[in-house]
């Protein structure tokens, strides 16, 4: 979907045009992908946060911390993936996926490790009609109304 590997046979399209005419980099930039690790760089919560989006304001990061209940540790200092629980690395990655605002998000496992505050935000980017959403989930018992649900 991001275009970094592209297809032996067929061909990758987007709205129906051939991905190898897009501006790759413009496609990527449109696309957010809610890891459940996600890389975690030495600094603050914050500034981990705001790593999804650099030209975001502070507003805007003080906004997306206070959503994710993430405004009392915003400042702790991180240097390794070690000092946070599942729970806070997939707020990180949430709250980079929300600073981005892209058209397309991937969730990979996206009610695991959260509580309740989280669940709420990615049941609300979910339920986004303006967004493209792809879940990726190993267990059904975590499943949300979809357009259309594949099973592998």
């Amino acid at each position: 979907m991001s275009g970094l590997i592209l297809p032996k046979e067929g061909e990758l399209a987007v709205d129906s045009h051939p991905f190898a005419e897009l501006d790759a980099v413009q496609w990527r930039e449109g696309v957010s992908f809610i890891e459940q690790i996600p890389a975690v760089f030495e600094g603050t919560l914050r500034e981990n946060v705001h790593i999804g989006n650099l030209e975001a304001s502070s507003e805007d990061v003080d906004a997306v911390l206070a959503r994710l209940q993430l405004n009392d540790s915003a400042e702790r200092e991180i240097a390794t993936v070690q000092q946070l629980s599942g729970g806070e690395l997939k707020k990180i990655s949430l709250g980079r996926a929300l600073l981005r605002d892209a058209n397309l998000i991937v969730f990979d496992e996206p009610f695991e490790h959260l509580d309740d505050c989280g669940r709420q935000v990615v049941g609300e980017m979910l339920a986004d009609p303006t967004k493209t959403r792809i879940c990726i989930q190993h267990r059904s018992s975590s499943s949300f109304t979809a357009e259309n649900l594949i099973k592998v």
